[in-house]
């Protein structure tokens, strides 16, 4: 589970007082599901399903300001001030900081690291501190990114039942669990690597059998 910085004067900014009840927890979502860099790969309809209310993105768009920047057409959300908040100056030379200057350099989004290390000189003791503790916590983040790719785990059935909903797939949550479970989670000879798209995969295969518009489970060869 990834750690950061929060703003415990965020109540008392006037912009988020403005703010609805239900764009206030909007707002604190994109802080706790945004990347390491900042971005957050717009999903309405898993937003408004986790936290139980509907979402008028355009309205937030407009609450939020010059808060977020949208790009990539739309599907990406950039909130400005994470950078300078989680991490002050990017230190190209620093791996963990290295990785965000990359997805920002992909996105297109620049001004936020400096171009040498000697840039980040000059800075109070404390600050410096600050640096070290976030820069050691940040390579661990990293690391256990790098390991979670590495090893497949599996769904549980709240989890299988939410992707099913927000995809609007027909395919039963509790019988696609139990038939990978009794299987170990292997996929022909192979050990399951994406559990999404094996669902997607089952909703296809659901279709090309005939499968009719309710969700009866659907029994495939394999």
């Amino acid at each position: 589970m990834a750690k950061r910085f929060s703003d415990t004067d965020k109540w008392k900014k006037g912009w988020i007082k403005k703010l609805t009840p239900g764009e206030k927890l909007v707002w604190v979502y994109l802080l706790d599901n945004c990347n390491h860099a900042g971005i957050w790969d717009v999903e309405i309809e898993v937003a408004e399903t986790r936290l139980g209310i509907k979402i008028n993105p355009i309205e937030v768009i407009k609450a939020f300001g010059d808060k977020i920047k949208v790009i990539d057409n739309g599907n990406k959300w950039f909130i400005t001030n994470f950078i300078s908040f989680q991490y002050g100056i990017l230190n190209p030379l620093n791996r963990a900081h290295k990785s965000v200057i990359d997805i920002l350099e992909k996105c297109q989004i620049r001004g936020y690291a400096s171009p040498s290390q000697g840039a980040t000189q000059g800075c109070k003791d404390k600050d410096k501190d600050k640096d070290m503790d976030m820069d050691m916590d940040m390579d661990k983040e990293v690391n256990k990114e790098k390991k979670y790719n590495t090893i497949f785990i599996k769904p549980t059935i709240p989890e299988l039942t939410d992707y099913i909903k927000t995809k609007n797939l027909k395919i039963d949550a509790e019988y696609f669990f139990d038939f990978y479970e009794s299987k170990g989670w292997v996929v022909g000879k192979n050990k399951m690597k994406d559990w999404k798209a094996a669902v997607r995969n089952w909703e296809r295969m659901r279709k090309d059998k005939g499968g009719d518009t309710d969700e009866k489970p659907i029994k495939f060869d394999y």
